[in-house]
């Protein structure tokens, strides 16, 4: 089941089915560059970060656990 899961968020959905499935409201850890500083995000505001054209900061999400949800 693991192996479908991986194949349908890698071919199919992308990035914006994660969001679906961790749902918008989660919190995740991420790096703001610039300072090397660890900060939380909303979901729904990484999506929306990572869509926008223009970025006035660069955040990195190392890691992000989705395997035990919905």
């Amino acid at each position: 089941m693991l192996h479908i899961i991986l194949v349908y968020y890698t071919d199919l959905c992308r990035f914006l089915c994660v969001c679906d499935v961790v749902g918008s409201m989660r919190e995740i850890d991420v790096i703001d560059v610039a300072r090397q500083e660890d900060c939380k995000m909303l979901m729904r505001d990484w999506t929306e970060y990572y869509n926008s054209q223009h970025r006035r900061k660069i955040y990195n999400v190392i890691s992000l656990e989705f395997s035990h949800t919905k």
